[in-house]
């Protein structure tokens, strides 16, 4: 029978620690974005700041979705679609998330805008 020492307790102590806090960083590495844009059909709709509350409405032919901004975020609040997925998907507000409502063919994108984009680019100077 082997017995647990007290360093064996302490160094899986340390791993779960170092676990958590990587989780933690990894959970948290998307910046939030500054800008929503709205696809339909394909094509842009419109870029949306989410820096201001409002109501987007987007009709077309016998659909209407409903976006709303709010607190810095951005869902569907209402869609006439019958599976009603993109009203599910909830409130999104970092880089890299979607709403899709494939029905209407709506893409709710948050992205940078192009200016942030340049600003983050990194200038090299090669020899």
């Amino acid at each position: 029978m082997k017995v647990i020492k007290k360093a064996d307790i302490l160094l899986g102590i340390f791993f779960i620690i170092v676990g958590l806090t990587g989780s933690i960083l990894i959970g948290t590495n998307y910046d939030k974005g500054g800008k929503a844009f709205v696809y339909l059909e394909g094509e842009l709709y419109g870029t949306y700041n989410l820096n201001y509350d409002r109501e987007i409405i987007i009709k077309k032919d016998d659909f209407t979705n409903t976006l709303k901004i709010k607190d810095g975020k951005i869902g569907m609040a209402h869609s006439n679609c019958k599976t009603q997925e993109c009203v599910k998907m909830g409130y999104i507000n970092r880089q890299y998330e979607n709403i899709v409502c494939l029905p209407h063919k709506v893409l709710v994108k948050i992205e940078e805008s192009s200016k942030e984009k340049e600003d983050s680019q990194i200038d090299v100077i090669a020899d």
